[in-house]
């Protein structure tokens, strides 16, 4: 190998090398959220907001909650599971992890004619109560039955 060659070689690979690191701290320094970090940010404060959750009439005696989790490559929506006292329907929406075998007492299904599917729907008995949803911990919400 000549040393012009060689030179050449070396100023190459050090511009790269530079042209790396320059990406990578401006990368840094940029206040820009990586992928994981954006998913997982929820910047509203209500689950039924960030969700989109809605309560619809099924039938007699019966209502629909539909929900839109935020997408995670960990988690599977399986249902939810519910109890009553006659005033108040409380609701938990049921998740595990993709190699995990978990079941609700109302299975997820995909909602019929919405634009993605990563829309579910449960089906739960319903007497006129009013429904809370458990959100993160034990945030409690009030899911309002739509017309």
């Amino acid at each position: 190998m000549t040393p012009y060659l060689s030179s050449q070689v070396r100023r190459r690979w050090l511009g790269g090398l530079s042209f790396c690191l320059l990406l990578l701290t401006g990368t840094a320094c940029s206040g820009t959220p990586n992928a994981k970090d954006a998913m997982n940010t929820n910047t509203t404060s209500s689950l039924v907001q960030a969700w989109h959750i809605q309560l619809r009439p099924a039938g007699d005696a019966q209502v629909r909650l539909s929900f839109r989790p935020l997408v995670s490559s960990a988690k599977k929506y399986v249902g939810a599971d519910y109890r009553s006292d006659g005033k108040t329907l409380w609701v938990t929406i049921k998740s595990c992890l993709v190699n995990a075998h978990c079941t609700a007492m109302s299975p997820a299904q995909p909602v019929p004619g919405s634009p993605d599917r990563f829309t579910y729907g449960v089906v739960l008995p319903y007497q006129g109560e009013t429904v809370m949803i458990q959100g993160q911990g034990d945030v409690l919400e009030v899911v309002p039955l739509s017309r």
